[in-house]
């Protein structure tokens, strides 16, 4: 995994910002920051799931805010961190799922058929702002599409929920808003609804006043 810094003014408060599939530090960007008190990281670029958990002891309250196949990335890499607060975002902790998530056929197709002219559909469908759209290798991004197909597939059960509030776009087009709700209905985290596609940062004043 990679990490940008995004801000730096607290030695003790963190928020972590785990991106979706094909994230980078341009897109990391995007995200609409605390107004201050705050330490923000990006997390991206999921095709190691190495992540630096001895770096967090330094900080008294950890905050989460995961978007899209973030979601279950972080709910991987972050169990047993104690956090003051965790929101999912358009995603779910079964992300390749037909009633859950995304059907794994779909999944598949966009792993198989990944290219430059397929990036710029995907973008459209997410509803991506141009300035965001991923500096990464086109090549890059299908081996990370691989690695998460294999390793969401491959893992055993679902991941131990972590999250206390997920927020639904009722415009998202890759996690369909029924998928969602399905899931999280299957759980006691609270939910609320946006009227937004799958990118829904630019939709959000600061990711503390979410809920």
């Amino acid at each position: 995994m990679e990490i940008c810094a995004l801000m730096e003014r607290s030695p003790e408060r963190l928020l972590l910002v785990f991106d979706g599939f094909g994230g980078s530090a341009l897109r990391g960007g995007a995200v609409p920051l605390p107004a201050d008190g705050f330490t923000v990281w990006s997390v991206y670029d999921y095709r190691s799931e190495d992540f630096p958990v001895e770096k967090l002891k330094s900080f008294r309250e950890i905050h989460l805010a995961a978007w899209s196949l973030g979601v279950w990335q972080a709910a991987r890499v972050l169990r047993g961190v104690k956090l003051a607060s965790a929101i999912a975002l358009n995603g779910t902790l079964k992300p390749i799922d037909p009633e859950y998530g995304i059907a794994p056929e779909i999944f598949a197709a966009t792993r198989d058929n990944w290219s430059e002219a397929a990036r710029l559909k995907f973008n459209r469908r997410i509803a991506l702002p141009t300035e965001f759209a991923s500096p990464r290798p086109v090549a890059e991004e299908q081996e990370e599409l691989r690695l998460l197909f294999d390793r969401i597939c491959g893992s055993a059960g679902t991941p131990e929920n972590i999250y206390k509030l997920a927020v639904i776009g009722t415009k998202d087009r890759i996690f369909l808003p029924e998928n969602q709700r399905a899931f999280w209905r299957t759980t006691d985290v609270r939910t609320i609804e946006l009227d937004a596609p799958h990118f829904l940062w630019d939709k959000i004043e600061s990711v503390e006043d979410i809920g």
